[in-house]
């Protein structure tokens, strides 16, 4: 009669295992006899009788455990745990030794091992040893990818905070100008250039563009400052002119509360200083005035003057640059109104609006 054969388990049926162990030992009775304990075990063994083979390994295979005898021909253990230690900062290590001193117990401490374990060992001894590394080992790995997942959506909280923060921007900005239809559009031209700008003086796309959103935001003080004031025809009499000179620090003020770069509060507050100290609100000179201060201030004026007003038409390109190039040195950094040209000008009308940041009407 046939004799039933029993039915071989499916890969994904068969016990995973516990781990993978490296044994090294140029004994290789003490290899045999370690790797027979922890392959009962559950554990997946190897084993080799010098460090410089160990090394070799270590450099192709990835392991859990380490396991060396100290003393050895050629590369004793402390120095296979040093080199080891290139190819993986987490791999465990458990050093076999017959010298069992104190001398010897403290140079495996000082060294870093998992644990250290004296000649002869009894098999509960090695298997509880092994267990315990694994499991520390298991855990700093548990932890690293939590870390990991953490930065991942701290990442991602700072993505969905910016969107935020830009929608912000856009509803503020477009709130400023729909009070003075004169000025619509003139912010995000103010931010677009001044993004250009900073970019030609050197600086990085993130700051170049803390520079932009400044320029967006750069008049939301405004909002304070009654409409006869903000829309009168003629010239300002001295306490409108006083009223108007306060929305850089209310500006500030208001930036403040959406929690921005802190050089963005200081292009809102800044960018009506001037470079000879005439300028508001605090009267600061040359390069006193923070760097954003000083290239919205430029690209401020600019855009001011090629802008029609109530009370005059606009300036074309070519004249207001003329007109920056007069004011270098007293009202303006000598620098940056050098660096603001028609290619300048041109390079922010090619530029395409960020995410969340749309074309004024």
């Amino acid at each position: 009669m046939e004799v039933p054969q029993p039915s071989a388990k499916s890969p994904a049926s068969a016990p995973q295992p516990r781990g993978r162990i490296l044994i090294v030992d140029d004994e290789s009775l003490v290899c045999n006899t370690v790797s027979g304990i922890l392959s009962n075990a559950g554990f997946v063994c190897e084993t080799t009788g010098t460090g410089t083979d160990a090394l070799s390994r270590l450099a192709s295979e990835s392991y859990d455990c380490l396991i060396s005898d100290v003393r050895m021909p050629g590369m004793d253990g402390f120095e296979l745990l040093t080199k080891a230690r290139a190819f993986s900062s987490d791999l465990e290590v458990i050093l076999l030794t017959g010298m069992n001193t104190l001398d010897t117990a403290i140079a495996a401490l000082k060294t870093g091992v998992s644990d250290y374990l004296a000649k002869p060992f009894d098999v509960e001894e090695i298997l509880h040893c092994v267990n315990r590394a694994i499991e520390h080992r298991r855990l700093v790995l548990e932890n690293r990818e939590y870390q990991q997942h953490l930065e991942e959506k701290v990442q991602q909280q700072a993505r969905v905070i910016r969107s935020q923060f830009v929608s912000a921007i856009q509803s503020l900005a477009k709130a400023v100008e729909a009070r003075d239809p004169y000025t619509r559009g003139h912010s995000e031209r103010v931010g677009n250039i001044s993004c250009i700008v900073a970019q030609s003086l050197g600086l990085p796309p993130e700051e170049s563009d803390v520079v932009r959103q400044a320029g967006l935001l750069h008049d939301i003080g405004k909002i304070g400052v009654p409409d006869g004031i903000l829309q009168k025809r003629g010239p300002l009499v001295k306490t409108e002119w006083s009223i108007m000179q306060t929305h850089p620090t209310v500006g500030r003020d208001i930036v403040t509360l959406i929690n921005p770069p802190a050089t963005l509060a200081d292009g809102v507050l800044y960018h009506h200083e001037r470079w000879d100290g005439k300028g508001y609100p605090e009267g600061r000179t040359g390069t006193d005035i923070p760097l954003v201060g000083r290239i919205l201030a430029v690209v401020d004026a600019f855009d001011a003057m090629t802008s029609a007003r109530p009370y005059r038409d606009a300036y074309s390109r070519e004249e207001a640059l003329s007109k920056l190039g007069k004011a270098r040195g007293s009202q303006l950094d000598p620098d940056i109104a050098g660096v603001m040209t028609e290619d300048t000008v041109q390079a922010a009308d090619r530029v395409v609006q960020p995410p969340g940041i749309s074309s004024a009407p």
